[in-house]
């Protein structure tokens, strides 16, 4: 049978109050206050008219009961197209209700209790149908809606579930819908929970009203697809999931798992079958946890973490986010030989990491996409910026570190600081040498600056790769300060700049020589210990200046080419032969 289904279903009168209902669910028993057809053939077939009290099979005017009648608890019924419809129907004692392709049609409930009592949808043979089950449903815990092959169901408003829906079957869910149970999705197809179908109906509660609902994707290669406007309010639930597993979250407004949500991963050590999660964006602020042999999730939605975020990554297991993330907050813990990837674009505004070690080798912090640096971040361990690197803001970005590498695996990341960016850690670079083979930019203006700060005191940093400082006033502005820096690399200067740290402009280093561009009327200025060598390429018309507070000194051999040389503070100059300008 075949029923034109409408939103005006909201305005049904119900055969009993969602109140009897709940109290039916609450005590496992269900009412016989009045006239019913009910089932008395133990295990057989629905279409036996004297498998029912009342001489013939059920009509759709009828309150119809199986398993409230002795003998009857454990019995499988097996009804077969083209189906039936009821009035009221009630599942009870763990009889099972096999739809066996048959449809099952109401506009009333279809309430079901008692352990292991199941109803199995199935699609009818003879072609598709808008929806093979159609009703009320009211799961009571320890029981079952089972669907098969990919059957289409539909669930009226008013619906809720404390059992299990599970298999295979996409379901039109109505207005209010609330899972305080389980949906388990099976493989090949799995589950489709679709709110955004009826008009207007955009919303349900996929953690229910206790906000103990839980997503099961705990089969290998299981699939669930949620649609909808929004979700009455932040999923507080569990979610767990399988290698393989598929979670679309295609919630209109986005979506929030909130501080008592938990998001668990397993691997079964095959880490080419990642769990994922796709659709909108999500704020988490919950406990997620990938664990097990080679857990691996990916997370293709753009992800938020926020304030009491925490995501434990245990040893050798990973964390991929594909198409973007910000880090607002939150505690990450990765383990031995673990890693977070941060693989999409990417903007940090916060966070503490910890990982295993201070070695890349043990594991990490992988900044591979596009990152823009805001606000102060803690990695106790080490992690490293593979993609290009933004610094903005007025108060910009500090970083606290291990090992923060700077430069990436292949080197070459570029970084453009827009705002003051501080480092403080134990190496910048992979070794002890602290090579940065980057390209950084520090722009003009007041607030733009690199301040790297290693913690050993004795430690310095060599800049391999190209530097471009910028000035945007008349007045020396401050670009580079903290711990000694070594160039090695090309140092390109525009405007007028100042360099705070300890400087050696290298030459005849195992890198080559370094490389200076000052053009006219531009000027660097250097106000602390200063050393340039002997085969620094000096290239423009520009000003070296040894500042007040400087000290330099121009080693043998050195050239300056048609760079000048302003002294304003100690200035020794080497015995052997050298040309400077005047």
């Amino acid at each position: 049978m075949h029923v034109h289904q409408t939103s005006t279903f909201t305005t049904r009168t119900r055969p009993r109050s969602l109140r009897a209902v709940a109290l039916l669910l609450a005590s496992g028993t269900l009412s016989t206050v009045q006239a019913q057809n009910a089932w008395i053939g133990g295990s057989g077939d629905w279409d036996d008219p004297t498998n029912w009290t009342l001489g013939h099979t059920p009509e759709y005017t009828e309150w119809v009961t199986l398993g409230d009648q002795p003998g009857q608890a454990g019995s499988t019924v097996m009804m077969s197209y083209p189906g039936s419809g009821y009035d009221h129907l009630e599942i009870s004692n763990g009889v099972v209700l096999d739809m066996n392709g048959g449809e099952l049609v109401s506009f009333g409930q279809a309430v079901l209790v008692g352990a292991n009592s199941r109803l199995i949808a199935r699609p009818q043979p003879l072609g598709p149908n808008q929806s093979d089950f159609i009703g009320e449903l009211h799961l009571g815990a320890g029981t079952y809606f089972d669907m098969r092959d990919n059957v289409p169901v539909t669930f009226w408003s008013g619906s809720e579930s404390s059992g299990t829906i599970t298999g295979q079957g996409y379901v039109k869910v109505g207005h209010d819908f609330s899972n305080n149970g389980i949906v388990r999705p099976g493989t090949n197809g799995g589950i489709v929970l679709d709110a955004a179908y009826f008009v207007d109906v955009h919303t349900f509660d996929l953690d229910g009203t206790t906000g103990d609902g839980q997503l099961q994707l705990d089969i290998p290669f299981s699939q669930l697809q949620v649609d909808a406007e929004a979700l009455s309010d932040a999923f507080s639930g569990t979610i767990n999931m399988a290698p393989g597993a598929h979670l679309a979250m295609n919630i209109a407004d986005g979506w929030t798992a909130d501080v008592s949500s938990d998001l668990n991963v397993a691997g079964f050590g095959n880490p080419a079958n990642a769990a994922q999660i796709t659709g909108t964006p999500m704020a988490f602020a919950g406990t997620m946890h990938v664990g097990g042999a080679d857990g691996r999730l990916r997370l293709h939605n753009n992800t938020t973490f926020i304030q009491n975020a925490l995501v434990d990554v245990g040893p050798g297991d990973q964390i991929t986010t594909q198409n973007g993330a910000i880090i607002e907050s939150g505690t990450f813990l990765v383990g031995q030989e673990g890693r977070i990837n941060f693989d999409g674009a990417t903007t940090v505004r916060g966070g503490d990491f910890t990982t295993a070690s201070a070695s890349l080798v043990d594991g990490g912090v992988f900044f591979n996409g596009d990152t823009e640096w805001q606000g102060s971040t803690h990695i106790d361990g080490a992690a490293r910026q593979n993609g290009n690197a933004t610094v903005s803001g007025a108060l910009g970005a500090t970083i606290d570190a291990g090992l923060f590498d700077m430069d990436g695996e292949l080197g070459g990341t570029t970084w453009q600081i827009n705002g003051p960016l501080t480092i403080h850690a134990d190496r910048v670079g992979e070794t002890a040498s602290n090579h940065v083979d980057a390209d950084i930019t520090v722009a003009g203006g007041f607030l733009p600056r690199l301040a790297i700060s290693l913690n050993d005191p004795a430690s310095s940093w060599t800049m391999a790769g190209s530097m471009h400082l910028r000035g945007s006033s008349p007045f020396y502005e401050t670009r580079v300060s903290g711990s000694p820096m070594i160039m090695q690399g090309d140092l390109t200067v525009d405007g007028k700049v100042q360099v705070t740290a300890d400087t050696t402009l290298r030459g005849a280093g195992v890198l080559g020589d370094a490389t200076v561009h000052i053009g006219a009327g531009d000027a660097l200025r250097t106000q602390a210990r200063t050393r340039v060598e002997g085969g620094v390429d000096f290239i423009g018309t520009g000003t070296l200046v040894n500042g007040a507070s400087g000290t330099m000194l121009v080693a043998d051999g050195v050239s300056l080419n048609l760079v000048a040389l302003e002294n304003h503070g100690a200035l020794d100059i080497g015995d052997g032969p050298g040309i400077a300008s005047a």
